[in-house]
């Protein structure tokens, strides 16, 4: 026959110890697969992107290019010293709609310095309907050495810190190099300057 006790069924302090140390590591365990899983999927980002190389990133300057409004390019130097270009285009801009409007849009490639030495080529894009909206920052490309931009006023290709506010910019040319040394560069023409004869 079966022996019962007097005392009520229940986890002993053991029991409830040992349940709280199992459950401690099953979730520093899944902790630590979910940062391993993020680190992974940065590195496979950042690997497509330089698979991926020069040629396509530039190709994302260019459509952004062929949407550029008949309007003043800026070429210039950021705070950091670092090479921009800038025009205004019509973009698709995020609103309470379902559909994405396009509107006229200021924007600006620039470079980030990444903590490994490399840069990330930042695109900007702000509103230019609205007063006093901030800036959308996009991630282009990572892995980035170096992006150098060029100006062509009619005559001949001048630095960033050649270009003044009067300079009239007819073309841009951008030379981008991957950190795995694939190096490209293109001209995009915004119009053709008159020449006038004396």
């Amino acid at each position: 026959m079966y022996r019962t006790s007097d005392r009520p069924s229940a986890f002993t302090l053991i029991e409830v110890i040992l349940a709280l140390a199992l459950a401690g590591v099953v979730i520093t365990l899944a902790g630590q697969s979910a940062v391993h899983s993020l680190r992974t999927e940065r590195r496979v980002q950042n690997d497509i992107f330089q698979r991926a190389g020069s040629r396509h990133v530039l190709d994302g300057i260019r459509s952004v290019w062929a949407q550029r409004l008949d309007a003043p390019i800026r070429v210039g130097l950021d705070p950091n010293l670092r090479q921009t270009v800038g025009w205004t285009a019509l973009l698709p801009v995020d609103s309470e709609n379902v559909w994405r409007r396009r509107l006229p849009c200021s924007v600006t490639f620039r470079l980030r310095r990444d903590q490994d030495g490399t840069f990330t080529l930042i695109k900007s894009i702000a509103d230019l309907t609205r007063a006093n909206t901030h800036a959308r920052e996009q991630v282009v490309a990572s892995g980035i050495r170096d992006f150098a931009v060029e100006a062509y006023d009619g005559r001949r290709w001048l630095k960033p810190e050649e270009v003044s506010d009067e300079t009239e910019v007819a073309a841009v040319r951008l030379t981008l190099q991957m950190s795995n040394d694939q190096s490209e560069s293109m001209t995009l023409i915004a119009q053709v300057p008159a020449r006038t004869e004396s």
